[in-house]
């Protein structure tokens, strides 16, 4: 984490780790942060402008990791942070979206295409990675990448 936020990436700030106790100390973002996954949950459409904006957040601190050598590792939407500064447009969404809603709105599948593109918009080794991502995709050995 702390490579990550030497390159520009925005990371919790990592105080301690005790191998000991096996316990990481970090940044406490408050209670107002959520995770991405909950973002998207709360969103009544994925083409609201807010979206479009954390994808090009997403997808260019990849590019920023990867063209530094650094690897995620377990790259989901749990394990991605919104502090509650990004937040503020969600008052103007109107709550959670229904089943119907969803499949209106596209899938969570077409929010993962999106961040891909804008990786590779940005990414100096996108195409060497994405390449690698699609050899292990078609050996069914791809993660789910919103858990």
């Amino acid at each position: 984490m702390n490579r990550a936020r030497k390159f520009g990436v925005p990371t919790p700030t990592l105080y301690l780790i005790d191998d000991v106790q096996r316990r990481i100390y970090m940044e406490y973002l408050g209670q107002q942060a959520m995770t991405v996954k909950e973002f998207l949950y709360q969103l009544k459409s994925f083409d609201h402008p807010i979206l479009e904006e954390l994808i090009e957040k997403i997808g260019g601190y990849l590019a920023i990791l990867h063209s530094n050598d650094q690897i995620h590792g377990d790259l989901t939407t749990s394990n991605m942070m919104i502090k509650p500064n990004f937040q503020q447009e969600i008052s103007q969404i109107a709550g959670p979206m229904t089943a119907q809603q969803i499949v209106e709105a596209g899938t969570i599948g077409d929010v993962f295409d999106k961040i891909l593109l804008k990786y590779k918009e940005k990414g100096q080794k996108s195409l060497q990675i994405l390449a690698k991502y699609n050899d292990v995709e078609k050996r069914g050995r791809k993660r789910e990448c919103f858990g």
